[in-house]
């Protein structure tokens, strides 16, 4: 491999790592709270989701959540089953099945009402 293209390659590869980085130090690390009514609040970190998990942008920015902040709070307004939608699978429940990660039929403390540390 000549020299020039590993020098691309390692560049291109911080530059990756920096922007991600920066966008998550930037959004406070990126804990959301959602107040979730008769359930507590839920608060997500993408710096678990994204550093500590390594899960890539688009495993979740693609389809199962567009860049917007409000999905949850939208689907509260309109008196949504929130837990039933997850428990089929949309949202935080494509990867929380029991499979790829905890349930989110099982554990409700993991989400609810936990602390951001």
């Amino acid at each position: 491999m000549k020299k020039n293209t590993i020098i691309r390659i390692v560049l291109t590869s911080v530059l990756a790592i920096g922007i991600t980085l920066y966008a998550v130090v930037e959004s406070g690390f990126g804990h959301f709270s959602y107040p979730i009514e008769d359930a507590g609040e839920v608060t997500f970190s993408h710096f678990h989701h994204v550093i500590v998990k390594q899960t890539g942008c688009r495993q979740c920015h693609s389809d199962i959540f567009r860049m917007n902040r409000n999905n949850f709070e939208n689907l509260n307004k309109e008196k949504e089953s929130i837990m039933t939608l997850m428990s089929g699978g949309k949202f935080c429940g494509n990867c929380h099945n029991g499979s790829r990660s905890f349930s989110v039929e099982d554990e409700c403390n993991r989400c609810h009402n936990r602390k951001v540390y």
